[in-house]
């Protein structure tokens, strides 16, 4: 093997970097509604447990 075939070119690893950014985006979208998701839960389930022990009493 040649070096030539085992270095990358700069553009090979500007492109490289534009897929893990895509990536970093698309995973970041995908936390902030699985962390919307369960506040949502977590009120929900608050507001119920409130109402079921203030009929209890």
């Amino acid at each position: 093997m040649t070096a030539l075939t085992l270095s990358a070119t700069k553009q090979d690893v500007r492109e490289a970097e534009l897929k893990l950014e895509l990536k970093i985006v698309e995973f970041k979208a995908e936390l902030i509604c699985w962390i919307v998701g369960v506040g949502f839960l977590q009120t929900i389930l608050t507001a119920a447990l409130l109402i079921k022990f203030s009929v209890g009493m």
